[in-house]
């Protein structure tokens, strides 16, 4: 299933260019994270506490 492997690449994202984290994160919240909610629920909570993690700390990071 896709979803597992958006969740695979999306555990890392701080490893990855600007561009790549950029259109990775959209990809996922624009197609993967409705389609998956209903397919595999708990693979998308998975999905989205990856980015909102990565988000928290490119904003920690931000900030400094």
């Amino acid at each position: 299933m896709k979803v597992t492997d958006v969740i695979h690449n999306c555990q890392d994202l701080a490893s990855l260019k600007e561009a790549s984290i950029d259109k990775k994160i959209y990809d996922a919240e624009t197609f993967y994270i409705p389609l998956g909610r209903e397919v595999a629920p708990l693979m998308v909570r998975e999905l989205i506490e990856n980015i909102e993690n990565y988000k928290t700390k490119s904003r920690l990071m931000a900030s400094r």
